[in-house]
């Protein structure tokens, strides 16, 4: 019989770590987004999942669109310098 006990207080415990947890995390979740306040953990959580998966979908839209943006004018810079640096020979002949 002590050792069901023992098992039982072990549950115990157990159960009253988890709800600690549970209300930590749900404490930590409004913090990041206080809309979520008076929804249960679980649905507050799909909720936190989905509304970050679709603001790293858009941080990394802006990412690639300006990382096109700079690649293409950095081309362009190139582009200019040799044009300025390494004239074409018949522009480099009239002006002789």
């Amino acid at each position: 019989m002590h050792a069901s006990t023992e098992s039982y207080q072990n549950a115990l415990q157990i159960v009253a770590d988890t709800k600690k947890l549970r209300d930590e995390l749900h404490r930590e979740l409004l913090l990041a987004l206080p809309s979520l306040e008076g929804l249960p953990l679980v649905e507050a959580l799909k909720k936190f999942r989905k509304q970050s998966k679709s603001l790293m979908g858009n941080a990394l839209q802006r990412y690639l669109s300006h990382k096109r943006e700079v690649l293409r004018l950095k081309k362009l810079l190139d582009q200019k310098l040799d044009e300025y640096f390494y004239p074409a020979k018949d522009a480099s002949s009239r002006e002789v």
